[in-house]
Order: structure tokens, then sequence, then C-alpha cells
């Protein structure tokens, strides 16, 4: 009898930990599969904050020169308004 009872023990504990495993396994093949995919994501995110990065610095540049042609401008038309009164 306490046999049996062993080997009907030994197959339930087994049966558990075999269930607990594959669950197991199961949970950390999806935290596998996410953090690929949040990897992938990073590295999405951060081409596109280097892309972003590059146009703000090209915009500021462009700026600069807009800026300065525009003062160049304004400059020629008060010389022209000038030389129009004399």
């Amino acid at each position: 009898m306490a046999k049996v009872m062993a080997e009907q023990v030994d197959e339930s504990v087994t049966a558990g930990m075999n269930t607990f495993f594959a669950e197991f396994a199961s949970c950390l093949t999806e935290l596998q599969t996410r953090l690929r995919e949040s990897m992938a994501l990073r590295q999405q995110n951060e081409s596109v904050v280097r892309l972003m990065q590059q146009q703000l610095q090209q915009t500021v540049m462009t700026h600069g020169w807009i800026y300065t042609d525009a003062q160049l401008l304004r400059d020629d038309i008060q010389t022209l308004f000038t030389a129009e009164r004399y």
C-alpha cells in the first residue's frame, strides 16, 4: 500500500512539475519574443532620433543662412531707399 501511494505521489508530483515547466517555458518564449520586438522598436526609434537630430541640425544651419540673407536684403533695400532720396 505504501508503495502504491508513493508511486501515485511520484506521478502526481511529476505531472505537476511537467505542467509547471511547460508553462514556464511558454512564458520564457513569450518574454523572448517581446524582448526581440522591443529591441527592434528601440533600434527603429534610435534611427528615427538620429535622423531627426540631423534634420534639426540642417534646419538650424538653414535658419542661420536665411537670417543672414534677410539682413543683407534689408540692408540692400535701405541702401536703395537712401540712394533714391538723394
